[in-house]
């Protein structure tokens, strides 16, 4: 496991410099400006922040602590209730630019195919086309995922027992990762396909009426794609983080420290989430790792 993850690690750390060079700085450089694809390339870049928000409430998916990381920022966040957020693990040099190659990437595949769908059946409604791409992409991740899980990439440590594929073992899959992430996917990948007869998108809409400069007009695009990106972003995080609250860890995670981190279990004030166990909140009584009611602590953030 441990060298599939940082083969996954150090590669996507090589394929996400070579996106960039290819969708951004190449373009720009041959066009003097910089492309529709390049400004989605920095808009996807700002969606990292959000990465840990599914775990708001109560911690559910962890990285594999073998990855490079300095945990997280979580504890800054305001009102954050998960214990021993600090320790949640961010691993930067794969998550970063994962957000370019395996986020990024896939939608520009999807647009070229949906070019090719189009071309073969052209009385398809744009409604239809984007219902495509949304199964498309349901059935794409329920793939691409427990590939990576089962490589040691990540674990959904707390996933519904119901609707989780594999459930009990550290490559368990959540069956409604696969719909919200595909729904994701699809408009990340309608936004880039549906360009007006400027190349511009719907997120875009109106930025011809205004008197700018070039460079001031590029400025106010990225703009509006951040905003856009990270609204749709947040859209797939808050069911997310709502899923989390049902959260039932497994012996097969909970017994991996690389997964646990001392977020919760042996080593730890927190009993790991599952049945029974009352969510975690500052100032609040919680169950410790031996199941015994513990006093109201402020818990390490």
């Amino acid at each position: 496991m441990k060298v599939f993850a940082l083969v996954l690690e150090f590669g996507g750390a090589a394929a996400g410099a070579a996106a960039v060079y290819f969708w951004l700085i190449r373009p720009w450089r041959r066009n003097g400006r910089i492309g529709l694809d390049g400004l989605l390339v920095l808009a996807w870049f700002t969606l990292y922040w959000q990465d840990t928000l599914m775990n708001y409430s109560q911690t559910w998916v962890t990285y594999n602590s073998v990855l490079l990381n300095l945990g997280s920022w979580n504890g800054e966040i305001p009102g954050w209730m998960s214990p021993n957020g600090n320790q949640q693990i961010e691993p930067v040099l794969l998550m970063v630019p994962a957000y370019i190659w395996a986020g990024l990437g896939p939608t520009l595949a999807a647009c070229w195919l949906l070019r090719r769908v189009r071309a073969r059946w052209p009385h398809l409604s744009n409604r239809r086309l984007a219902v495509i791409c949304f199964i498309g992409f349901v059935t794409f991740d329920m793939v691409f995922e427990p590939l990576a899980t089962f490589a040691g990439w990540w674990a959904w440590d707390g996933s519904i027992p119901s609707l989780t594929l594999f459930y009990g073992h550290y490559y368990q899959y959540p069956l409604y990762e696969a719909v919200l992430w595909g729904a994701f996917w699809a408009g990340a990948t309608c936004l880039r396909f549906f360009v007006d007869d400027k190349g511009h998108t719907f997120a875009e809409k109106g930025i011809t009426t205004l008197r700018l400069s070039p460079r001031h007009s590029t400025v106010v695009r990225l703009l509006a794609l951040i905003g856009f990106m990270n609204a749709l972003y947040l859209a797939y995080m808050i069911p997310m983080q709502l899923f989390g609250l049902h959260a039932e860890w497994p012996a097969d995670i909970a017994n991996r420290s690389y997964f646990t981190n001392e977020l919760c279990g042996y080593g730890t004030q927190f009993m790991c989430p599952g049945t029974g166990v009352p969510i975690s909140r500052p100032g609040a009584p919680r169950l410790g790792n031996n199941g015994g009611l513990l006093p109201p602590v402020e818990p390490r953030r």
